[in-house]
């Protein structure tokens, strides 16, 4: 049956959205899987989904056993009019001799985006705008802007990232920092302890018990004198 269908276009395909009405393409083939949406073990609403688009990654990132693909041919309706699927683009990373020679922006430029909306990091001397990869972050959305607004550097090399997460960065590199619009790190420096001279201690100690024996002596003298005299 394959190949040999009526052809749709995308917009006909898109009508057949319901759950009453529900038709799929799966590798330029169309399918009407109404019948199966009760059946179907991820439940309907991932089918219904899946409608009006191109429904093959979504089919393949399943993993569907042969006996799942061999069963669509029952539901099979007609080829897709390919010319009607708006062509995928595949990011391509800017070469990394590119990187670098994006638009400068200052400290207070890149501040300005800080919202859920618009946000923007500054790591490692580079600009990133972040804001499409907000859902997606491992650790929520609040973790990036509370990085707004400063140097994020630190804050993305503490946490570790693998190196797939630092190539990542280059979709969203938008330009450089001007470092000199970011205020210099101050690095706590204890003050000058001074120098402990035990030589100098030790005089000190002489000189006071060469003051205080014979004022010792001197008043033992007395109390000596005065408990004769009384006597």
């Amino acid at each position: 049956m394959g190949g040999d269908g009526k052809v749709f276009t995308l917009a006909q395909v898109s009508e057949h959205n319901t759950p009453k009405d529900c038709w799929l393409i799966i590798n330029d083939k169309v399918y009407d899987v109404t019948k199966y949406l009760k059946d179907h073990p991820g439940g309907d609403e991932v089918l219904l989904s899946a409608t009006g688009k191109d429904a093959t990654d979504d089919f393949e990132d399943v993993g569907h056993s042969d006996s799942a693909r061999d069963m669509l041919d029952q539901y099979y309706v007609g080829e897709i009019d390919i010319s009607t699927i708006p062509t995928k683009t595949t990011y391509k990373p800017p070469n990394r001799k590119m990187v670098g020679d994006g638009k400068m922006f200052t400290l207070a430029q890149v501040s300005e985006h800080n919202t859920p909306k618009d946000c923007w990091l500054i790591i490692n001397g580079k600009v990133y705008d972040v804001t499409k990869f907000l859902e997606d972050h491992p650790g929520g959305d609040e973790v990036l802007l509370s990085a707004t607004g400063k140097d994020a550097t630190d804050d993305f090399e503490d946490v570790g990232h693998s190196d797939s997460a630092r190539d990542m960065m280059d979709q969203y590199y938008v330009g450089e920092i001007d470092t000199s619009t970011i205020p210099k790190k101050t690095t706590y420096k204890p003050p000058n302890q001074p120098d402990y001279n035990q030589d100098k201690t030790s005089e000190f100690i002489i000189k006071l018990l060469q003051f205080l024996v014979p004022l010792a002596i001197l008043c033992l003298a007395v109390g000596i004198h005065h408990y004769t005299k009384s006597s």
